[in-house]
């Protein structure tokens, strides 16, 4: 159970861990949930893998948003192939593109950064910097609200 579990949270899951060994998920999944350690160890190793899951989405679009275009060309200016560039440009890049000219041979790559924009709204997003609606507690009575709606018209 410990080997699934450390599988799990470290971003596998349930159904490749049972597929690799040719177990049945169906069964392994009543053997799990049939008792109550092995279904708080599997609880928690599913909840670290969020965490972990979250975690790497996060370094990704960090790595994202900081790449320096400029270590994607030699001194000479010239763009470099694509098995040079440092893992964490790379990391950042949305397109590479190779185009050559048929007329003159000439080669041209094409490099493009993800865009930073959206990169930090989806950081934000994954920080719950943003909020997209408003909760409000507590409980009003329709008479309540139309009283109130018209206490507010009467007085102005």
């Amino acid at each position: 159970m410990s080997d699934l579990c450390i599988f799990i949270a470290e971003g596998g899951t349930l159904q490749r861990y049972l597929r690799d060994r040719r177990i049945l998920y169906g069964m392994a999944f009543d053997w799990i949930m049939g008792d109550d350690a092995r279904k708080s160890q599997y609880e928690t190793a599913v909840k670290a893998r969020r965490a972990n899951h979250e975690d790497r989405v996060i370094a990704q679009i960090l790595s994202a948003s900081e790449a320096d275009i400029r270590k994607v060309f030699d001194a000479d200016g010239e763009v470099l192939p694509p098995h040079q560039i440092p893992d964490e440009v790379a990391a950042g890049l949305s397109s590479y593109e190779l185009v050559v000219d048929r007329k003159t041979g000439t080669k041209t790559y094409k490099t493009r950064l993800a865009d930073r924009t959206r990169n930090a709204e989806l950081l934000g997003k994954t920080s719950a910097l943003f909020k997209d609606s408003t909760e409000i507690k507590g409980v009003m009575t329709l008479e309540e609200i139309l009283k109130n709606a018209h206490t507010k018209v009467t007085t102005t």
